[in-house]
């Protein structure tokens, strides 16, 4: 077998002297596929399409055998999995440093499957599949055609099969990036380093963890942990891209969600302490995830990470709890930092704003080492704004340094961690009566900027931190180690001027109360798990074998007044009122744990994928009172979840899917016999079709599903329950469809367009209101019709060359704002703006200088978002930005 290595070498008579030998001196060693692939592709950088074929035959037969030792290997590690993450990382690390020296050159197998087609899309494909950054001079692949390559290859190898037949030869530059072009050509100059300096263009290889040119996205982790293309996915999954978020102008996560179907991302409108989000009409602020790991929340204390710090922001929708554990049913958003990288990152950014906004950002970012082997990246934004809000200031720090130690191409481990303070001054506006806001008032409409506060008292101010690692390493092509562990601490002090209604009689003295939330939240969480893919039979299989676990604790501090508040004339405020003092009302230390076990085979046969998928929880929750000593209260809760779907990948990218999926979420409380709650549930049937163009920035969605959550808590009804005690015989059923369509096109459109419909009803309840039942109403606050359509071109030459300009249209439907259906919220129609010039097209000393401007809610329309308990939050009002970027 090493011989059908040396004699491929030294077949190639246009080496240069010394290459076959050295080829053939390295093929002598102890048998390495990897190494043997090497040699080979090597000799075929010397001669391209003459390089001599390797020994017909042999080159199958060892990938056989070496695909059989990793599966061997794999049945066994998998085993080894909850022995504990410190053991795994270390033991791992260590065999990635004995064996640097061959994996740093021969990189890793993965699964390629590229049809014949034209080089350029064949090589687009390469670098999404393979991960690595592809350079390429234009002008040397135009026109060729490549034969493709199927099966778990190393990059490289996968490569050499791409150019087959074309003339043309790679260079490796590093473990991340390859260069292509045509031996010995012009545009190909041998540098000291040994590398090549082309006149390229980049082929940015798609990773689920990483970035994407543009705003169409073809993989994600979200829907598998598992690094995988989104039409595989047997659930509705949206990318939003940061290149979408800048282009859109998005300063939150919320804002950058707008065009996203099946979510309201702004479901309390104007609320700038921390986002409001429903999917598919559950409301999901408190289960956020970074990174695929929860991230904390409190009663109060709810994140809000800047959106500058993110490579994508992520919505699965449906039940998740089968590999993610306690969720609702709806869905959850999944947020992805920037990372490390080996091609520098250099960029800084200057902002300004109506209304009162002054901003700045940088993103720095290289290899430490000359080997590439430890990276750094350190991100920064800071801002301060004003709002809608009379008195009312947003200002916010936010600071992220990453590092990555990559010894091979193998392992990886990346530190990850944020630093994020945000201080909302006067935010008793947000909500406000609803006569004067929703209904009339006969002194008139509320202006949208009425502060009913006290200014130097009302604020809201979180600090925020989080430290974590990713660690990575592959035992064999076919084995993939992963770990992920984050400490997490965010607190939250809050006092505010609650609205608590208007006087009844002249209807503008509005009654108040003093009050502070305080809450203090801290969480690790840690998630580790195996990949092991192998054939059985005519079936080949992706298994996932993991657990994870979480701890919180959470000091709530509830915090009221002793006396009265001096009311307030809300069309004439007179501030100055002297406050009463406050005691604390409640104070309780909340601790919950979390620990879940789970499988998940995606099996492939032909063009079948069946995704199978389960799931163990064991949830524990204990409530202790700090105010007098007391027996804490414990819940303890287990659940198995899980998921099946079906796809078909037809080789034209239509992918049509059906699926079923669950979900709990534990509950508090207790009936009154003193039976604790069990977990609400959830169950969701859902059929879709997507389809990607291979080669092409075009993804199109659609899906229809019908979703339920039962042991809902409801009225106690029965003839001995006591008043207002409760039940669980509720249930919720939401029925709807959503359709999705991203495209770029090389001639410079970029759009988006979105639709959901939602139909979501309470199918049982006991409760009434006012003698009518609650049963067969409209859950209230979830519009039925969504929609939105964004467009923007950006022109490629001529005069107006580097200049772009787009435009918006979202539209929310009405939706009712009582669990009986009587008060009902209008629609509403918006219009955004987007204008961008690119000063390098016109002139290439300005290479890399960018100016955007945004306009948010363009004619300012005034609007309600939603409106609940007898209080209304007003929409946005205008906004727009204007940033200065430069990258070099």
């Amino acid at each position: 077998m090493a011989r059908a290595c040396t004699e491929s070498a030294r077949g190639c008579s246009s080496c240069p002297a010394g290459e076959a030998g050295r080829f053939a001196n390295i093929a002598l060693r102890p048998f390495s596929e990897k190494r043997c692939d090497r040699f080979v592709l090597s000799a075929r950088v010397c001669c391209g399409a003459n390089a001599p074929p390797f020994a017909p035959g042999n080159e199958e037969v060892l990938r056989m055998h070496a695909q059989g030792l990793g599966w061997f290997g794999g049945k066994a590690l998998a085993a080894l999995l909850l022995a504990g993450t410190a053991l795994a990382t270390l033991a791992g690390m260590a065999t990635a440093e004995a064996q640097a020296p061959s994996r740093r050159a021969a990189g890793a197998g993965r699964p390629f499957s590229i049809g014949p087609q034209s080089l350029p899309n064949a090589l687009t494909l390469f670098g999404q599949q393979s991960g690595l950054q592809v350079s390429v001079d234009a002008a040397a692949v135009r026109g060729l055609s490549s034969p493709g390559v199927s099966g778990t290859l190393t990059a490289q190898a996968a490569l050499g099969r791409l150019l087959a037949g074309t003339g043309l030869g790679y260079r490796l530059t590093d473990a991340r990036t390859v260069v292509i072009a045509k031996p010995g050509s012009a545009g190909a100059v041998n540098t000291p380093d040994g590398s090549i300096a082309l006149d390229m263009i980049e082929v940015q290889g798609e990773s689920a963890w990483g970035p994407v040119q543009g705003i169409v996205a073809s993989r994600s982790a979200t829907g598998s942990k598992t690094d995988a293309p989104l039409i595989e996915a047997p659930q509705s999954i949206s990318v939003v891209t940061a290149d979408q978020i800048r282009a859109q102008g998005a300063t939150t996560v919320g804002e950058a969600l707008r065009y996203t179907p099946g979510i309201d991302s702004e479901a309390y409108g104007n609320d700038v302490r921390f986002g409001h989000f429903t999917v598919r009409g559950f409301q999901v602020d408190k289960f956020q995830f970074v990174d695929g790991l929860k991230f904390p929340a409190g009663g109060y204390a709810i994140a809000r990470i800047d959106p500058f710090g993110l490579e994508r922001v992520e919505v699965l929708r449906g039940p998740t709890s089968g590999l993610y554990g306690q969720n609702v049913p709806g869905g959850m958003i999944n947020l992805v930092s920037k990372r490390p990288s080996a091609t520098p990152v250099r960029e800084v950014e200057i902002g300004t704003g109506h209304p009162g906004r002054i901003a700045g950002a940088f993103d720095i970012g290289d290899a430490i080492t000359p080997d590439k082997t430890l990276l750094y990246r350190i991100i920064g934004a800071g801002s301060f704004a004003d709002t809608m809000i009379d008195k009312t200031t947003d200002q916010r720090l936010f600071i992220a340094p990453s590092f990555t130690y990559a010894p091979t191409a193998d392992t990886t481990l990346t530190i990850l961690s944020h630093l994020q303070k945000d201080n909302v001054d006067g935010w008793s506006g947000t909500f406000l009566p609803m006569e004067g806001t929703l209904r009339p008032n006969p002194n008139g409409r509320f202006p949208r900027s009425t502060f009913v506060g006290e200014p130097g008292y009302d604020h809201y101010r979180r600090d925020q931190y989080a430290i974590g690692y990713e660690f990575e390493h592959r035992f064999s092509p076919d084995l993939i180690f992963r770990s992920r562990t984050r400490y997490a601490d965010l607190e939250v002090d809050a006092p505010n001027l609650y609205p608590s209604g208007l006087d009844p009689v002249d209807l503008r003295t509005l009654n108040r109360s003093t009050l502070r939330f305080h809450d203090h939240v801290r969480n690790l969480t840690m998630d580790n798990n195996i990949e092991a893919r192998f054939a059985l039979g005519p079936t080949r299989h992706t298994l996932l074998v993991g657990a994870d676990y979480q701890w919180l604790r959470d000091r709530d501090r509830f915090f009221g007044d002793t006396g009265p508040t001096p009311p307030i004339d809300i069309y004439n405020p007179v501030r100055g009122a002297l406050l009463p003092s406050l005691v604390p009302w409640t104070d309780n230390r909340i601790t919950q744990r979390q620990l879940g076990v789970y499988v998940q085979d995606q099996i492939k046969r032909d063009n079948w994928l069946l995704t199978l998928g389960g799931r163990r929880d064991w949830a524990e929750a204990e409530t202790a009172s700090m105010l007098a000593p007391s027996v804490p209260v414990k819940t303890t809760d287990t659940a198995y979840t899980g998921r099946v779907g079906l796809s078909y990948l037809f080789a034209s990218g239509l992918a049509p899917y059906v699926s079923y999926s669950t979900s709990f979420e534990p509950a508090t409380g207790a009936t009154f016999e003193g039976k604790p709650f069990e977990p609400t549930t959830g169950e969701q049937y859902e059929a879709g079709i997507k389809f990607q163009l291979p080669g092409s920035k075009i993804f199109l969605s659609a899906a229809i599903y019908e979703l339920k959550q039962q042991n809902v808590v409801t009225d106690d009804t029965r003839p001995n329950a006591p008043l207002f005690s409760q039940i669980q015989e509720g249930e919720i059923r939401v029925r709807g469809v959503e359709l999705e369509a991203k495209a770029s096109f090389l001639d410079g459109w970029d759009l988006i367009g979105s639709y959901t419909f939602a139909d979501a009803v309470t199918t049982q309840s006991n409760t009434t209101v006012g003698g009518i039942p609650v049963q067969g109403r409209d859950v209230p606050s979830i519009p039925k019709h969504q929609a939105a359509l964004w467009a923007k071109y950006t022109f490629g030459g001529g005069p107006l060359a580097g200049l772009g300009l787009g435009a918006g249209i979202r539209y929310r439907g009405s939706l009712y704002a009582d669990n009986i259906n009587t008060i009902r919220v209008p629609d509403v129609t918006l219009v955004d703006l987007a204008l961008s010039y690119d000063f390098g097209k016109r002139n290439p000393e300005l290479k890399g200088l960018t100016l955007n401007v945004n306009a948010s809610n363009l004619f300012d329309r005034t609007f309600i978002a939603n409106c609940s308990s007898g209080v209304c939050y007003f929409g946005g009002a205008r906004t727009v930005t204007a940033s200065l970027n430069y990258k070099w």
